[in-house]
């Protein structure tokens, strides 16, 4: 005579019992199947014997949860601030990004080695960068340019106010206001370097041209001017 045994109706961890479902066959034995549903309302048929000795917790997604958060490290992985330090570390450390040509020369090199590091140092004031200037305007800079890339070093900054601050940039007091002029040079239309002027206004006086069309031409608005090209020296 077989032996039935009544299932206990309830909650076994996250798993909580809704009907007795149809029995599966293993190697010609009957094995009596529960329907449970999850805490994550996910329905899943599961071994009685399993759920009575507590051997099943859920219906893997606890398990699912545990190996993420297993592999989790900061969870600033899809940010911008995360982008900005991979960014950051790829101008300094890798052959093939393009910027990479511009800083190994000057010996410029990252103090921060983990991400961790970075975030430490840097995090807070991120945070308040982007609570006054929108994350979209917030920058890394460098307050030396021929500086490594450190905490004593580096400031945010927006677009507008880093391009201010590049090796080609002289800055004059006016007004009791510090400010910036760029350099440009100048070439003739087939490329051939002419002279390098100190800034827009005195190449303008010089050569006798309009000082908006100079600048047109450096930001590419204009292909010439009065058979001349310039652009901003880097």
């Amino acid at each position: 005579m077989v032996k039935i045994h009544i299932i206990e109706w309830g909650k076994f961890w996250l798993l909580e019992t809704i009907e007795e479902a149809q029995p599966k066959y293993y190697s010609w034995r009957k094995y009596r199947m529960v329907l449970c549903r999850c805490q994550c309302w996910n329905y899943k048929n599961i071994l009685l014997n399993n759920l009575r000795r507590w051997l099943i917790k859920s219906c893997w997604c606890l398990n699912k949860e545990f190996i993420w958060n297993l592999n989790k490290t900061h969870s600033l992985s899809k940010t911008r601030f995360y982008r900005i330090f991979k960014n950051m570390k790829n101008r300094c450390d890798y052959l093939n990004y393009p910027e990479f040509k511009y800083r190994w020369w000057r010996w410029i090199e990252c103090d921060w080695k983990t991400f961790e590091d970075f975030r430490d140092d840097m995090y807070e004031s991120y945070l308040k960068h982007c609570d006054s200037f929108w994350e979209k305007q917030t920058t890394i800079d460098r307050i030396d340019v021929d500086w490594n890339y450190c905490k004593k070093n580096c400031c945010w900054a927006t677009y507008k106010e880093q391009s201010k601050n590049k090796r080609a940039t002289n800055w004059y007091d006016l007004n009791w206001v510090h400010r910036s002029i760029r350099k440009i040079s100048q070439y003739d239309l087939q490329w051939n370097f002419i002279k390098d002027w100190d800034s827009i206004t005195n190449a303008a006086t010089s050569l006798n041209l309009n000082s908006s069309l100079i600048s047109a031409v450096c930001v590419w608005r204009r292909n010439k001017t009065w058979n001349f090209v310039f652009k901003y020296f880097k």
